[in-house]
Order: structure tokens, then sequence, then C-alpha cells
């Protein structure tokens, strides 16, 4: 069943300081805007899952500190801010799978030292770039295409 939620406001959020999870799953939201999630130090997970999605501003997950999961999959993303998840720092999960994403830049990633499990898979990636996962350590799976699942060994 399809909701019909379209537009999510900057501020919806800030003043529900306790905030631990937000699910926004199968409606028509088609961009997430700057200071969406302001003031939101609780906040640990985050599911936009099957919506419209199309763009999401480069501040729209600042100051998150809390944040360990974040779901993206089944939109209509075509490109994302090479500092959208700069100060998502603890984020552990991170679900992009099932977008239109072209490429991803080099920089998208940075900074994210915790993060173990990446779906890229079912966008349409060719090449991911030299020096994408520098700053992964931890990272143990990254599903890319069609399913399949490359473990990653870090040396």
């Amino acid at each position: 069943m399809q909701n019909k939620l379209k537009d999510i406001h900057a501020g919806t959020f800030t003043e529900l300081n306790d905030l631990e999870e937000i699910f926004f799953e199968n409606n028509q939201i088609e961009v997430l805007p700057e200071g969406l999630f302001n003031g939101n130090k609780n906040l640990r997970l985050i599911s936009i899952y099957e919506n419209k999605l199309k763009e999401i501003h480069g501040e729209a997950f600042v100051d998150l500190p809390a944040l360990t999961f974040l779901q993206l999959g089944d939109n209509q993303l075509e490109m994302l801010p090479a500092t959208i998840f700069r100060s998502t720092t603890k984020l552990t999960k991170l679900y992009l799978d099932n977008n239109k994403l072209k490429g991803i830049d080099s920089d998208t990633f940075k900074g994210l030292t915790e993060l173990m499990f990446l779906e890229l898979n079912d966008n349409q990636i060719e090449v991911l770039p030299k020096g994408l996962f520098d700053d992964n350590q931890k990272l143990i799976s990254v599903e890319q295409a069609f399913g399949q699942n490359f473990n990653l060994i870090v040396v």
C-alpha cells in the first residue's frame, strides 16, 4: 500500500529531541531539504525506503552524531552530493540500492570510519573510483551488482 506523503519541510522534527527512529517508507517523497533533522542528536535510524526521492540536499544529514543506520533504497536518486555523509561518522549500515545512481564521487564515504555494510546494487554505476573506501577500514560487505556480494579483506 502506498501512502501519499510528498514533502517533509526543514525543521519538522526540531522539537523532538528524544527521537531515535524515523520511518517514511512507501511514500512519494521527492526531496530531503537542508536541516531536515536539525536538533535530533539521538536519531540513530532513518529509513526513507521506497519513495520517489530524486534529490538530497548536501546538508540534509548534518549534526546526527548517533546515526548508525540509513536506508535510502528503492528511490530515484541519480547522484549524491560528495559531502552528504560527512557528519554521520557513526554510520555502520548504508543502503543505496535500487536507485538510478550513475556514479559515486571518491569523497562520498570519506570519514565513515565505522561503516561496515554498504548496498549499492541495482544502480547504473559502472566504475567505483579509486580511493572510494580508503576511510572505511571496518567495511566488511559491499553489495554492488545484481545481488553479488563482495567481501572486503582490509590488510
